[in-house]
C-alpha cells in the first residue's frame, strides 16, 4: 500500500530529525531504521532538541535493564541456586556523553 503524501512528508520530517540529533549527539541512535519507542518519541514531541532526546534515550535504556534483570536473575538463581540481590544503580549521563 502506497504512503499518501502527507505519510511521506511526515517520514521525511522524521528523517531529518533523527538525522540532525545523530549529528549533535556525534552517535548513531539506529543501525537499521528507527525502532518503534523512537517513532513514538517522534510523534509525541516532535522535533526534540538533543540533549533531551539524549535524557529520553538514556531513560529508555535504564527502563529496558529494569525488565530484562528479574528474569534473568530468576534464571540465574534456577542454575546456580545462589540467591542473587541486584540493585542497579543509574548515573546520570554527563553532557559531553548524553546517551550514557
Amino acid at each position: 500500500m502506497a504512503k499518501s503524501e502527507p505519510e511521506l512528508r511526515y517520514e521525511q520530517l522524521f528523517e531529518q530529525w533523527l538525522k540532525r540529533v545523530e549529528n549533535e549527539l556525534g552517535w548513531e541512535i539506529v543501525q537499521n531504521g528507527p525502532v518503534d519507542w523512537i517513532r513514538d518519541v517522534y510523534h509525541k514531541h516532535r522535533e526534540l532538541p538533543a540533549d533531551r532526546f539524549a535524557q529520553i534515550a538514556f531513560e529508555q535504556k535504564a527502563s529496558s535493564v529494569l525488565d530484562a534483570l528479574p528474569p534473568l536473575v530468576a534464571h540465574a538463581e534456577r542454575e546456580t541456586g545462589l540467591r542473587i540481590n541486584i540493585r542497579p544503580e543509574f548515573i546520570h549521563p554527563p553532557p559531553i556523553f548524553p546517551q550514557g
